[in-house]
């Protein structure tokens, strides 16, 4: 479901959406019950999702936990010499 069809069943803009699943906003207990059966899930699912947002920006934030790197490509695997 795009943001814009949540959107749409909850009578609020694709922009407020955007800025609920980029945790710039919170929802009120009421839009997050709508919010949760607009999605088909548990309110619960919805703020457990948004405790372990907050856990895991609040560890990067005190240096505990490095973002991922990715690992710099190194080109094909060199081919073993045979004797």
């Amino acid at each position: 479901m795009t943001q814009i069809q949540v959107a749409e069943r909850l009578d609020v803009s694709d922009r407020y959406i955007g800025k609920l699943e980029n945790g710039k906003v919170y929802p009120s207990i009421g839009m997050l019950v709508r919010l949760a059966e607009a999605l088909e899930v548990r309110p619960g699912e919805l703020l457990d999702a948004i405790v372990e947002r907050e856990k895991s920006e609040q560890a990067t934030a005190a240096g505990q936990v490095q973002p991922p790197t990715k690992h710099p490509y190194t080109g094909p695997p060199r081919k073993k010499e045979t004797d």
